[in-house]
Order: structure tokens, then sequence, then C-alpha cells
């Protein structure tokens, strides 16, 4: 998968007396971790890219917290979240379990669904809301 969220992951494996290991190494990402009720909605909304680009692979993270995420500034100016700390994760997840993840993670966020480009009232947005 190419994504601006994703970096290349590499599997090492090797023999030990008794059993195989394996480790992931994968590039080091400088930014910082911030508290879900400190970010910004541009950061919240990098937060469920990535998640949704996990998803898509069939992959639930499973341990949903600000220190497995890490934000930063792109190069460009935008927000980029990078989710890191695979530990607890599994893959060939269903797509109930990956929609139950992500609801749960969304409303961790405090992440209104509701503010949308196809709502039906014309009451202004909040300053916390998220618009996608």
């Amino acid at each position: 998968m190419n994504s601006k969220n994703i970096r290349s992951v590499h599997l090492l494996i090797w023999n030990g007396l008794y059993k195989i290991f394996k480790a992931m190494i994968t590039e080091y990402i400088e930014g910082q971790h911030i508290d879900f009720s400190q970010m910004s909605n541009d950061q919240k909304k990098a937060c469920i890219d990535s998640l949704q680009l996990l998803h898509n692979i069939k992959c639930a993270r499973n341990d949903l917290k600000k220190e497995n995420f890490i934000i930063r500034k792109s190069p460009l100016g935008f927000e980029e979240a990078f989710i890191i700390d695979f530990g607890f994760s599994s893959l060939n997840k269903t797509m109930d379990l990956l929609e139950k993840e992500m609801q749960e993670f969304k409303c961790l966020l405090s992440f209104n669904d509701s503010f949308s480009s196809s709502r039906s009232d014309n009451s202004p947005r909040s300053d916390n809301s998220i618009i996608e």
C-alpha cells in the first residue's frame, strides 16, 4: 500500500535456540503525542484517516490511545497522523469489528459524523466539529 501515512515496514525473522523470533523494523518518525481532547479538527481527521487506511487492509488496531499516534506537520503544512506500536493489532478482521472500532475511536475523539456536507439543517457548525 502506498500512502503518505504508511511508511515502509520490514519484517526480520531469525531462528533462536527454541523458537523463531520476528520483529518489525520501521523508520523513526518525529512528532508529538497530543491528548485527544487537545487535538485540532485537522489532527483528529488525520488520525481517523490513518485508522481507515489500516482498516482498508482488514487490520484492527485494538489499542487506540493517544500514545499510539504521532502527529506532525508535513513539509507542505498539513497535519499528518501516524499510528505506532502494533503489539495488539490483528489481521483479517470482519467489517463489523472494524466499523465498531472506528465508531469507538470517533467517540474517543469526540468526532461527530453529522457535520458532513449532507447536513439537513442550516445551523452553523460549532468550533469543535470536523468537516469531512
